[in-house]
């Protein structure tokens, strides 16, 4: 059995805070190749990757709103 620590896999781990539950968020089969090949290169899981999209998002609409 491996040990732990030498597991290449992300750990998943919530941000302090957030609430616990999961959003779904339907993809096509090129965006999420694109979801996972962007949380490659960042060293993210896919889960990770996403929300930071999403925040980037959501501070880009409020600029568009508030502008």
């Amino acid at each position: 059995m491996a040990n732990a620590s030498t597991l290449s896999a992300p750990r998943a781990k919530a941000p302090k805070g957030t609430q616990a539950g999961r959003v779904y968020v339907p993809l096509t089969a090129e965006e999420r190749r694109q979801l996972n090949k962007m949380a490659a290169n960042d060293e993210r899981g896919a889960s990770a990757m996403a929300r930071q999209i999403y925040l980037a998002g959501l501070k880009a609409i409020e600029a568009g709103l508030s502008a």
